[in-house]
């Protein structure tokens, strides 16, 4: 336990603060708990990367000529049908392109007359007996 009050000397570390402490043992024991943890699951997390990496290089190395063949055909055509699928969900996707959608005069006037009505109504609503206080 460390007192605080009771390192600093003078009428403090002699009034009743002195007696008052933190207890450090459990938070001490908590970080390192925690930091334990924290090393475990990053050595455990590297040495399944590496084994998988193994894996997928022995499995590779088994791989005939035509099987990589037909794996990275159906990638491709995996990576095509996400594309496409994109496309469907979002009709404005023009491959990156903003798309121009042309408005009518009447369209024109009844935004500018909207935003007209909202900024007067704002206007309106600011003028209260406590403005000058700002």
């Amino acid at each position: 336990s460390i007192s605080p009050a009771a390192l600093m000397g003078g009428d403090t570390s002699q009034s009743s603060l002195a007696s008052y402490g933190i207890n450090v043992a459990p938070m001490a024991i908590t970080w390192g708990l925690r930091f334990m943890a924290a090393r475990l699951e990053g050595w455990v997390g590297r040495a399944f990367k590496r084994a998988a990496k193994v894996q997928k290089k022995r499995h590779r190395a088994q791989e005939t000529q035509d099987e990589r063949a037909a794996r990275k055909q159906a990638k491709r055509m995996a990576k095509e049908e996400a594309l496409r699928q994109s496309q469907q969900q979002d009709p404005g996707f023009n491959q990156g392109e903003p798309e121009i959608c042309p408005l009518t005069d009447q369209e024109i006037r009844d935004a500018a007359a909207q935003i007209a009505e909202e900024s007067r109504c704002a206007n309106l609503e600011s003028n209260t007996e406590f403005d000058d206080l700002d």
